[in-house]
């Protein structure tokens, strides 16, 4: 790359970011643009240091920085690829690597990371090409393997995409990507014996990051605690949440006091587990507490299989006033509504890597509208970044998402509906862990707490569970699901 600064200035804050000294990189690199705010090389730079502290936004700034003084330079765009990447920006990602391949043929950064974003934007058979080609190019690096693992996963070849992950980690033992692939797919086949020691691999995956407390007290591995006071703080999504909250109970009985930190929308529903003493918003002050661990690293902990998840009854309730504000008239309207009342959800949070393949156009699910005896309700939330789109007219529904400020009110609504109909996004935990009668519509690979290939869920005995025949295959999974409901 060309650019104003000194080499050698680049290289120290390099080198700083190389022994693992992120904040003096940071400040190095900004001094640095401080003085050459021209230099693509720096900005370059600074995006891949950003990406690998959880900064998204600011390293995709810093990327398309970059491109914007280096705008055939294939180090600039493969790096802009990667920053677009991590905020589900696959279609943009996709065009970045190939224009970074049109520039310098076999690029490593964007070969290897072209198979992943076209598998993000379903485009599976290509995506395994272009992966097979990168193996070929790169057989050394663990993460060609890991990538077209992650493609023949989405594909259903489970047990060849495990070999991959099993070839990655013999090139680099301690690779967190194919630990936790490995233990993804093994969790998806039901081999959680095998799999739960790889699963906190996950918390060294870059996207742990920004959820990471930074906490400094011990952390807990299952042993009694009595006196003592425990802090469990949640690590991922709000559906995450939902679900693990469930071991809670089962922790409080081996000791003291259990504190649990978690997303500020789900606070009122989480207030009613019972084995939590105090529920805490992510961005409360915490108090003093001796032991911490991540919510679902109790299933590493605790060690369940499939078949010992019993199912005691519903461990969340919707909130009681005054958690709840209805809004005048709506009760009488749910209470009045004719015939069966059907709730619907279709899409999950658009910033999910694996959002475009559990998300689904509201159009696909134009033949349940012509269902009888059926009053329709959305609880479908607008999130930033989704695409605008709603159910087709056919369905006459409710829109109730400007109720929905909280799980508590989706709560108290689930509660009053006769049947939900939603993708795997956290409506499908909430109504699980509340009991609820549910259709859970599933793509053909799924998140590996849906297992492989079943109808029903351990989690949630009250969830069924309507997958894809096929990749991509939402169609059917429409049709199949208005014959049973007919």
């Amino acid at each position: 790359m060309t650019g104003g600064p000194p080499k050698e200035w680049i290289q120290e804050a390099l080198a700083r970011q190389a022994q693992g000294h992120h904040a003096a990189a940071l400040l190095a690199f900004r001094k640095l643009l401080s003085r050459h705010p021209d230099s693509g090389e720096a900005w370059c730079n600074l995006s891949a240091l950003l990406r690998e502290l959880g900064r998204g936004e600011e390293a995709l700034e810093a990327a398309r920085k970059a491109v914007g003084l280096l705008p055939a330079h294939p180090d600039a765009l493969a790096n802009l690829g990667n920053a677009l990447g991590d905020l589900g920006h696959w279609g943009e990602a996709v065009s970045a690597f190939r224009k970074a391949l049109s520039q310098a043929e076999g690029h490593p950064g964007a070969q290897v990371n072209l198979p992943g974003a076209l598998q993000r934007c379903g485009q599976l058979e290509e995506a395994l090409a272009a992966a097979e080609e990168a193996l070929e190019a790169w057989p050394a690096r663990p993460e060609t393997h890991v990538n077209r693992g992650h493609i023949l996963l989405k594909l259903g070849r489970l047990e060849e995409a495990e070999a991959g992950f099993l070839r990655a980690l013999a090139l680099q033992e301690d690779n967190p990507f194919a630990r936790w692939n490995l233990s993804f797919v093994r969790l998806l086949q039901g081999r959680w014996t095998e799999a739960w020691p790889d699963f906190d691999a996950r918390l060294r995956l870059p996207e742990a990051r920004a959820h990471d407390p930074g906490l400094r007290e011990p952390t807990w591995k299952g042993e009694p605690f009595p006196g003592r006071t425990l802090l469990v703080w949640a690590e991922q999504g709000q559906g995450d949440t939902l679900q693990f909250v469930r071991f809670l109970p089962r922790v409080r009985h081996l000791g003291g006091r259990v504190l649990l930190r978690a997303q500020t929308p789900l606070l009122g529903v989480l207030a009613t587990c019972q084995g939590v003493d105090q529920v805490l918003g992510e961005h409360e002050a915490l108090p003093p507490f001796d032991l911490q661990i991540p919510l679902l690293s109790l299933a590493a902990v605790l060690g369940p299989r499939p078949e010992e998840l019993s199912w005691e009854g519903p461990y969340l309730s919707a909130p009681s006033a005054p958690g709840v504000q209805v809004p005048p008239g709506l009760a009488a309207s749910l209470q009045e509504a004719p015939g069966r009342k059907v709730g619907l959800a279709w899409a999950g949070n658009p910033r999910q890597r694996d959002d475009a393949s559990r998300s689904l156009d509201p159009a696909i699910l134009a033949p349940l509208a012509a269902l009888r005896g059926v009053s329709w309700f959305s609880l479908q939330k607008p999130m930033p970044g989704m695409t605008p789109g709603g159910l087709p007219p056919g369905f006459g529904a409710v829109d109730l998402a400007p109720f929905l400020t909280t799980f508590s009110e989706t709560a108290w609504v689930m509660e009053r509906l006769d049947f939900l109909i939603t993708v795997d996004s956290a409506p499908a935990h909430l109504a699980g862990a509340l009991g609820l009668p549910t259709a859970c519509l599933l793509s053909y690979s799924p998140d590996w707490r849906w297992l492989w290939g079943r109808e029903d869920c351990p989690w949630y005995p009250s969830l069924r569970l309507v997958r894809q025949s096929r990749p991509g295959d939402w169609q059917g999974v429409v049709a199949r699901l208005a014959s049973e409901l007919a």
